[in-house]
Formats: structure tokens, sequence, C-alpha cells
């Protein structure tokens, strides 16, 4: 599943309404200023209204108190672990179905991974991954340059995230 760090969650107390964002990639960066000379005025942030509508979700799991007083195994920990993959599964499918309601890139190949990719744009590019299940795990870890070195590598600063490395081009892969 997608980690929960990897979207923003905006805690808000109402069930409807409505949230004052921030646009993303407006920044130019400062000016050069001569000594003792006026600053000028920096370029605005941009924003936009993000209108919501909270949908409450829950369930239960009824537990006898027989069950836990029988049980040899901590039931009280093994509800909170089913608990917590309950809310993980909901919040990845409530992603999955953001994601699909965007135009879909066809990444059949390298090329085509690495055409989305740049398609994003500096202001994307930067903090984007490619999320792949096992199959496209093991597909992109075939991948060989023109030298046979496979272009899936473990990130030098961390061992366990891999990246994918083509030309000047390194993409995260999870």
């Amino acid at each position: 599943g997608m980690p929960a760090d990897e979207v923003t969650v905006i805690p808000v107390k109402a069930k409807t309404g409505r949230r004052t964002i921030k646009k993303r990639g407006q920044h130019q960066g400062f000016a050069t200023v001569a000594e003792a000379a006026k600053f000028g005025k920096a370029a605005t942030p941009q924003f936009a209204v993000l209108n919501y509508d909270v949908e409450k979700r829950g369930g239960y799991l009824p537990v006898t108190n027989e069950l836990l007083e029988d049980s040899d195994n901590n039931i009280a920990a093994v509800v909170q672990e089913w608990l917590a993959d309950e809310s993980r599964v909901t919040g990845n499918k409530g992603i999955l179905a953001a994601v699909r309601t965007k135009a879909a890139q066809d990444l059949k190949d390298l090329d085509g991974i690495l055409a989305a990719w740049v398609r994003l744009g500096s202001t994307f590019r930067a903090t984007s991954k490619l999320y792949t299940n096992d199959d496209g795990l093991l597909w992109l870890g075939t991948l060989k340059d023109a030298n046979g070195r496979y272009l899936l590598t473990p990130n030098p600063a961390d061992a366990k995230e891999l990246r994918l490395c083509v030309g000047p081009h390194t993409l995260p892969v999870k």
C-alpha cells in the first residue's frame, strides 16, 4: 500500500467547508540587490479554494468476553491491527480512486515511464515517485544499460530505497 506520508492530510473540524491553499510551482527566486539599493517586490503567492465534504466511514468487529478471557493470544492487539489495516485500505482505495480520475499514461516501456515523468514538469518531478507492484518491480529489475549495468539500483544513502537511473534522471521506486 501507499504510505500515509505520501499524501497531504489537512485536518478539519467541520464536516463540510472550504480551505484556502497555496498553489504549487510559482517560485521565481529573489532578485539580486546592490548594496544599499531598494529591494524589488517579490512575486506574491497565488491561492486557490478547495471545497471539501468529509465522508464518515467506520465499522465494528464484535468480540465476546469469552474470546477475550479464553484466548492465549493478545486479542486486543489483533483487533487494533485489524482496525489499522482497514483504515489503511480505506485510505488507499480513496487515493486510487482520485488517481483514476486523471488521464492514463502508457508506461509499457522505459520510454513511456520517462516521458510521463518528464511531463510532470519541474514543479512535481523532484518530489515524484514511481509506485509499482511486484510484477512491475521484477520488470524494472531486468532493465540494463548498454554496458550491462542494471538501471534499478539501491540508493547509496539508503540501501532499502530503490531508484531508476537513466542518464541524468533518477526516479525513486516504491
